[in-house]
């Protein structure tokens, strides 16, 4: 949580753990979850297949994997494979929700994401993080049907409620903003052509 340095050495700590043998359920996802933080997503998918090995049927170690999936472009369709078996505990679970949408989105199935979302802005508090999760997707399926304006408006919305959101979701909207300006900017360009 306090992130920088320390979570590279809780990696070092939790992979020390694991292969000596602890198959705590907690130590896979904190060492997955420390791993995907650091961007070694390929090492968070390795240690959350461990996971599962142990514990196959465990609801946290595989929304884990289906959200560190979604985030790897080439993976996209074994995150989508997941999505059924995530759909059976969704409801109630903002966080499952949360992974459904985002791999609904980033599969390209664009409604289904959009739904998902929405529903869970019927049942979070506005400007919470799971509020901000729940509007960053949206925002990523205004920009791929070309709503730019739309979606530099949710991120500027979201941006402004950032008490307790972490650091990657922080970046993850600022790079989405940056990536809406030029594009907005290259439209402006190509009008004044």
């Amino acid at each position: 949580k306090r992130g920088g340095w320390e979570v590279v050495d809780a990696v070092e700590q939790l992979r020390t753990a694991l292969d000596g043998g602890v198959t705590n359920k907690s130590t896979y996802i904190l060492a997955a979850e420390a791993s995907r933080v650091i961007v070694n997503k390929q090492r968070a998918v390795e240690i959350l297949h461990e996971g599962l090995a142990h514990y196959p049927d465990d609801i946290n170690l595989l929304n884990n994997l289906a959200y560190t999936l979604s985030q790897m472009p080439e993976e996209t369709g074994e995150a989508l494979k997941l999505a059924p078996r995530l759909e059976e505990v969704a409801v109630g679970n903002v966080a499952v929700m949360d992974t459904l949408a985002l791999v609904s989105v980033r599969a390209g199935e664009l409604d289904k994401g959009e739904k998902t979302a929405r529903k869970i802005l019927l049942k979070v508090q506005p400007e919470t993080p799971a509020w901000f999760h729940a509007r960053l997707p949206l925002a990523e399926i205004a920009m791929e049907n070309e709503k730019i304006t739309d979606a530099m408006n949710i991120l500027r919305d979201i941006l402004k409620s950032t008490r307790g959101i972490s650091e990657e979701d922080l970046f993850a909207a600022n790079s989405l903003l940056t990536r809406a300006r030029m594009r907005l900017a290259d439209e402006e360009k190509k009008k004044g052509k």
